[in-house]
């Protein structure tokens, strides 16, 4: 996208590029946009973002629905890809995931999740966005959070 397009947002996409830079080059952070719908907050989030994988950066992208909130680790599973998918299924049992005895589940996905996040960015820096948070379910909100 042209820069031009975004009229007045110079300063927005000068916060998302040096967020960029700093996780490239190890710093950790959280940048939130908010907004009305329909103002263009994924589309200035695409623009300020566009450098992160040329940059080194592994960028995992998702979006909440309403009836997302009813199904534990949902949004995660998007953002993630096939591997978050996995992680919040448990995995082949084979590669001792799969069935969790004694314990809760969920939060046994929510470690598989973080597992899998902490691989990554020991591997490469990784940017996690995550949109439509109103709608995500509790889970997927404990990985945020952590």
């Amino acid at each position: 996208m042209d820069e031009g397009w975004f009229v007045g947002r110079g300063g927005e996409l000068g916060v998302l590029r040096a967020a960029v830079d700093g996780v490239a080059r190890g710093a950790g952070g959280v940048v939130l946009v908010t907004g009305e719908q329909g103002v263009g907050k994924s589309a200035l989030l695409a623009e300020g973002l566009a450098a992160a994988a040329g940059a080194g950066c592994r960028v995992a992208w998702g979006t909440a629905e309403e009836l997302d909130e009813q199904f534990p680790l949902w949004l995660m599973a998007r953002c993630l890809g096939a591997e978050g998918r996995a992680a919040v299924a448990g995995g082949p049992v084979s590669d001792g995931g799969g069935l969790v005895a004694g314990g809760n589940p969920v939060l046994a996905g929510v470690e598989r999740v973080l597992g899998l996040l902490d691989y990554w960015c020991a591997v490469a820096p990784v940017v996690l966005v995550a949109e439509d948070l109103q709608w995500a379910d509790a889970a997927s909100l404990l990985v945020w959070e952590r």
